[in-house]
């Protein structure tokens, strides 16, 4: 008798001490990759400005914020830089390189530049992690991000550093992807919501700490050294990392991935079954390599792919929207970004019960809808920057649109991976990961439309995310459901909708029969 990989993790520990480990390790990789995407945020940021002490050209005795309404403030456009200075006790790319008045957007530009490289490197990377493996491919993208960025530190001129960001999010696109995937695919389909959202524990927490290193430095040279050095050293964790045994299987190397899965039921303590690993016979339609062609082979992995590509859009527009708009809205710049991060810990934690209980669809579902209501409340309080009140209300209404969408965000993910079948899950995850970059990629553009409308951007960020949810109503629920391991597979499970809003309950049993034919 044949059993898939999942028949396999079933009897040997689906979640075990070998799977909590490997969560640990690949969390801890995460940390310094997670510190590139929003660093941005303030190695980008630009501060008020005022006029000089003995400038004899500007008179104004008042600081100018350029997210204010103040009409004077584009007065530095129109007088000699040594007239002005910046007031604040930090410094940035825009203070290194000037980057205001006519200059000003570049700043908004390096990010998505960045986001620009990551949708690149989301679909190479992609298509070499199916063809030659996951290890490979996430140890070179995520020791490329950090190995850029620490160079990057030390550039002198912005046209080289806009390059290295480029290049940093090249990495990133295969990075993220990659540790997502490596820390799901030892998992059994009970426990892959919690170990995909678990990992995103460390994304949360390095997000909370850049908030406190920007703090503590003010320099953004070393900033920018202090992030990314950390991840130097990530190769020391190659031996803790095993291939993939589903690409394996899916490869024909069985042997290899009967090897690693020994290796799992040592640490986890568990017999290795008898029955020899394999695909099941409806299932073993490996001779033929797939490709990005296969997403859109049939009607109904054409829907999946169009559906999942404007879902990881909008979640990764408003996400980093919230994310990188956070210090814009009043009050604290450090304390903004910490807590609209912070707020992401509850949420991935109700996004691991959410999953499990009402089913991957609705929590994406309710998700943006309740991002989109929050987006809007945002545009309620006047940008008032002496009421405090008006601040704190913005923020709060922040808070809930980052908890909503993080939510979202974590389902897409899960959702994503179980949608499409192992031989097309990088291609597919990686091109809706891409879909996602052109989503951050105008995040930063939507946030600079508030020089014409202060409430554009979350207006904008509010209605896409009504569309998005509406539209994932259309895809079917895979809570519960064995991961097909090829297109034919997937046809066959893609048969079994569950209806628009239908989701098993936690409480309900797999049956075992199913566990062999996923």
């Amino acid at each position: 008798m044949t059993l898939s990989v999942d028949g396999f993790l079933t009897k040997i520990g689906g979640m075990g001490r070998f799977q909590w480990m490997l969560v640990f390790v690949v969390g801890i990789m995460m940390v310094p990759v997670t510190f590139q995407p929003l660093i941005m945020a303030f190695l980008g940021l630009e501060p008020p400005w005022k006029c000089a002490q003995n400038s004899t050209v500007c008179n104004f005795t008042e600081e100018f914020d350029m997210s204010s309404n103040n009409p004077n403030k584009d007065f530095r456009c129109d007088i000699d830089d040594s007239e002005w200075e910046f007031t604040k006790p930090y410094t940035s790319i825009v203070t290194e390189w000037r980057l205001v008045c006519s200059w000003s957007t570049l700043a908004w530009v390096t990010t998505s530049i960045q986001f620009l490289g990551w949708l690149f490197g989301n679909v190479v990377f992609g298509v070499l992690s199916d063809k030659y493996g996951r290890r490979k491919v996430l140890f070179f993208s995520c020791s490329m991000v950090c190995w850029v960025a620490f160079v990057s530190s030390f550039v002198p001129w912005y046209w080289l550093y806009a390059v290295l960001r480029f290049m940093i999010g090249f990495g990133l696109g295969g990075a993220i992807v990659c540790l997502f995937i490596m820390a799901t695919e030892f998992v059994d389909p009970n426990h892959r919501a919690m170990a995909g959202t678990f990992a995103w524990y460390f994304w949360t927490g390095a997000l909370m700490l850049v908030a406190l290193l920007a703090y503590l430095i003010r320099d953004w040279r070393k900033l920018s050294i202090a992030t990314s050095a950390p991840g130097l050293v990530l190769f020391i964790f190659w031996i803790l990392v095993p291939e993939s045994v589903r690409w394996l299987t899916t490869h024909q190397r069985v042997e290899e991935a009967e090897n690693i899965l020994k290796r799992v039921a040592k640490i986890n303590k568990k017999s290795m079954p008898e029955e020899n690993l394999g695909l099941p016979d409806d299932q073993r339609t490996t001779e033929k390599e797939a490709g990005f062609m296969d997403l859109f082979g049939s009607r109904s992995m054409m829907k999946k792919t169009i559906i999942s590509w404007i879902s990881w859009f909008v979640n990764a527009q408003v996400y980093f929207g919230v994310s990188l708009g956070s210090v814009m809205l009043g009050g604290n710049i450090y304390l903004n970004f910490f807590l609209t991060s912070l707020v992401e810990l509850p949420g991935n934690a109700f996004a691991i019960y959410a999953m499990n209980r009402f089913g991957r669809k609705k929590v994406v579902v309710i998700g943006l809808v309740v991002a989109a209501i929050s987006n809007l409340l945002v545009t309620v309080f006047p940008s008032d920057p002496d009421n405090s009140g008006y601040a704190a209300g913005r923020i709060i209404f922040a808070m809930i649109g980052k908890f909503s969408v993080m939510n979202s965000f974590d389902a897409i993910f899960v959702f994503s991976s179980e949608l499409f079948p192992t031989v097309v899950r990088n291609i597919g995850l990686g091109s809706s990961s891409a879909a996602g970059r052109f989503g951050a990629i105008t995040s930063p553009f939507v946030l600079s439309l508030s020089k014409y409308m202060v409430q554009l951007p979350y207006i904008i960020m509010a209605v896409d995310a009504f569309v998005a949810g509406i539209l994932c109503l259309l895809l079917p629920e895979t809570n519960n459901t064995p991961t097909a391991e090829t297109l034919k597979g997937a046809e066959a499970s893609g048969a079994t909708d569950l209806g628009l809003l239908a989701a098993k309950g936690e409480d309900e049993e797999e049956d075992p029969e199913k566990m062999t034919v996923m």
